[in-house]
């Protein structure tokens, strides 16, 4: 089972998009007009309660994960993103004591519990924009513009950009539609990947054929095709590493009966795929440990 989660901070157009895809798959849509907290907030009362609010949005993920039995979901916001960007803002402006923020984080761990258990394959996307555009959107939807919508993007900023495993998506210039063509088109590769190892197969034969009809199969050659096709795909980072690791491997397989020495052949391949590490300005971190 496949959970796909798109994150942001407000106005990034995550629930216009799931709205889109929720006619192919199964979504859970953030409504936070639902939520009596936030109401409190927007409105500057004293009696907002930033821990029951927190609580509230977590809650709500864990019921529809329980209840859902589809093979594939979308999720309006990581809990990740609810604790570490918007809860632990509350914390850090004492709108929530260390004891609620523990009591959040227990709830988040035991959420983060559930999903690993039941879902095999998890998909995270970062929707991300320009702060103006930003707070242009949001503002044509909250009545008050939040006054830490800088901070809070910021602090989006600071909890993703040095992950490997997420998908970035930026919404500048791209319309609702271009959006959600994106994603499905990202997660039915990164399906097709986890499913089996035809998707990568065929990504190895191109390669080969195209570089043997060029060039003889020059290695450097072959793995700079390989490379061009995994770097064009609509995946993370961090997989994108993995399958060209995985190619790797599978040219050593293929082609070590060619080799007069295998301490060559291995060695050859090895500055091959350094060389288009180099070349591709350090995009892939190649695993030295193959």
């Amino acid at each position: 089972m496949t959970i796909i989660f798109l994150s942001g901070p407000s106005g990034v157009g995550k629930t216009s998009v799931l709205r889109k895809l929720s006619n192919l798959y199964e979504c859970y849509l953030e409504n936070s007009s639902q939520n009596p907290e936030l109401k409190l907030l927007l409105q500057g009362s004293s009696s907002f309660n930033a821990y029951k609010s927190q609580l509230w949005f977590l809650e709500r993920i864990n019921d529809f994960i329980q209840k859902s039995k589809a093979e594939i979901v979308f999720v309006d916001q990581n809990p990740k993103a609810i604790m570490n960007v918007y809860s632990k803002y509350f914390l850090d402006t004492e709108k929530i004591c260390t004891d609620d923020y523990n009591r959040l984080d227990n709830y988040y761990n035991q959420l983060t519990k559930n999903i690993n258990d039941k879902y095999s394959c998890v998909i995270d996307y970062y929707l991300f924009a320009d702060v103006e555009i930003l707070e242009q959107r949001a503002g044509q939807r909250d009545s008050e513009k939040l006054s830490w919508f800088q901070e809070i993007s910021n602090n989006f900023a600071l909890l993703y950009r040095n992950d490997p495993s997420i998908t970035f998506v930026n919404t500048n210039s791209m319309s609702l539609e271009e959006v959600s063509k994106f994603i499905e088109n990202s997660v039915s590769v990164n399906i097709k990947i986890n499913a089996d190892n035809f998707f990568l197969d065929n990504i190895f034969d191109e390669s080969i054929r195209d570089a043997k009809s060029v060039s003889g199969l020059n290695i450097t050659y072959a793995v700079e095709l390989m490379y061009g096709k995994i770097i064009n795909l609509a995946v993370s980072k961090k997989k994108q590493c993995e399958l060209f690791d995985i190619l790797k491997e599978k040219y050593k397989e293929n082609f070590i009966h060619t080799a007069t020495s295998v301490h060559d052949f291995y060695s050859n391949i090895d500055e091959a795929f350094f060389k288009v590490a180099d070349k591709s300005g350090g995009k892939y971190e190649i695993n030295t440990s193959l």
